[in-house]
């Protein structure tokens, strides 16, 4: 207790002097001061203070509607609601007895929820103002108009999506169907795809476009035949592409220019139709179109042709004028016969005008140059007065005919003019004379 401020002196009930005291409050007795003030007229003249404070205590009530779990304020009081019931709460006053607060609760229970949930990869759930994306047990308190909020326990489990990867071949020209796509050309594609009651999945597709084979030709046909390209019969000229199915492969694209046969003149055709040489030689017979295409070739007679006679050119060395024919695409309906002629010239005959018998091994015999003769028939000399001196009979082309003796003597022959007369073969089997004049000079 603290008395008034001001005075000169101090005595309480239980004679303590001072200021102020502490003391316990005794209902029976009474408390109370006495005070001196300065200055007094009358030593005698004091003020007596009295405290009566209460005793009674103040009691209060209060009642409450709270939802579970909520925090009440009770006359500065926190308490929280678990149950309907009634409490009692001591409140503490400065200067005066303690206060009764009887507070009366009226508890509402939560409305609770507890669900198991299962939700994709890449999906969220929302649970009142809370999103979740990820596996987990949550909480959730959920607000209600007039009513006591909600609390929903969920557990959630996100499913991973499936994920698929391959490396896919197609062929040129094809295409590949990823989900609702149409994929045609190479590379990397990823596309999501929707799975009834599951969760979608990814697929990676490496893709790779193989080329088709192509093959591009020309080729000429005889009328009314045909050309097959895979299943395909090509009839009439033009340009055509035909796709053929290869197995395990991809197909291949054929592309075909398409000429029919329509036999121009001779000349038109090859470039020769008559040929000449001299007799013991060989000659090429240039028998290729000068047209493009593909032809099949047959020469006759093929007793006079040595080698190939399916070719297109052949070599040929005929004794006589001959006739050779080509016959392209024999036995078809463009068959094609052409005449080809040879004209034989008879070779080069050299005589010597001069020979000497001088029996150095240069120039020793009088002899016949000739690559076409079979042989000597007969070979005379004669003298300067037509009387014959020397002969030979039937003896090869390549010997001496001659070397400056009178016949079937050892006797010279003087120098000087000398004529004489052959008979001879050639190698085709004609026979031929010749006569000249030459000198013998040793």
């Amino acid at each position: 207790l603290q008395a008034p401020e001001g005075f000169a002196a101090y005595e309480w009930f239980n004679g303590q002097k001072t200021t102020q005291i502490k003391t316990k409050f005794d209902k029976s007795s009474g408390i109370f001061v006495k005070v001196k003030p300065f200055s007094s007229l009358d030593e005698n003249c004091e003020i007596r203070f009295d405290f009566n404070p209460p005793t009674d205590i103040q009691v209060v009530s209060y009642s409450f509607d709270a939802c579970e779990g909520d925090r009440i304020n009770a006359a500065g009081q926190l308490l929280q609601a678990f149950k309907s019931e009634t409490k009692y709460v001591r409140i503490p006053r400065a200067g005066y007895c303690d206060s009764i607060v009887i507070v009366h609760l009226k508890v509402s229970p939560r409305g609770r929820l507890t669900q198991q949930l299962t939700i994709c990869e890449g999906e969220s759930l929302k649970v009142g103002t809370q999103t979740y994306t990820t596996s987990g047990i949550y909480s959730d308190t959920l607000k209600r108009v007039n009513q006591c909020d909600s609390i929903v326990h969920t557990t959630l489990m996100v499913v991973p999506l499936t994920r698929y990867a391959a490396k896919i071949s197609i062929c040129e020209g094809d295409t590949y169907l990823l989900g609702d796509t149409i994929i045609r050309h190479s590379g990397t594609y990823t596309k999501r795809m929707k799975r009834a009651n599951l969760c979608d999945s990814i697929a990676t597709i490496t893709l790779t476009v193989l080329p088709l084979a192509k093959t591009a030709f020309a080729k000429t046909i005889c009328r009314g035949d045909s050309l097959i390209v895979g299943t395909v019969a090509l009839k009439q000229a033009g340009d055509y592409t035909v796709r053929i199915p290869r197995s395990n492969r991809c197909d291949s694209i054929v592309s075909v220019s398409l000429t029919i046969f329509t036999a121009p003149s001779d000349k038109d055709f090859i470039k020769k139709t008559s040929y000449t040489l001299t007799l013991g030689d060989s000659v090429l017979l240039e028998g290729k179109p000068k047209l493009a295409g593909d032809f099949l070739y047959s020469w006759e007679p093929t007793s006079e042709i040595k080698g190939c006679t399916d070719c297109p050119d052949i070599m040929v060395k005929p004794l006589n004028n001959s006739i050779y024919t080509i016959t392209y695409n024999k036995g078809t309906g463009c068959e094609k016969r052409i005449p080809i002629s040879v004209v034989v010239h008879p070779c080069p005959l050299f005589f010597p005008d001069i020979f000497t018998p001088n029996g150095d091994n240069n120039n020793d015999t009088f002899q016949l140059f000739c690559n076409c003769l079979e042989h000597i028939e007969q070979f005379v000399v004669f003298n300067r007065w037509g009387q014959p001196i020397h002969s030979v009979e039937n003896v090869s082309a390549n010997t001496g005919l001659w070397d400056g003796l009178y016949a079937n003597t050892t006797m010279t022959a003087m120098d000087g003019l000398y004529a004489f007369q052959i008979v001879f073969f050639y190698i085709n089997g004609k026979k031929d004379t010749k006569r000249g004049v030459f000198y013998l000079v040793r």
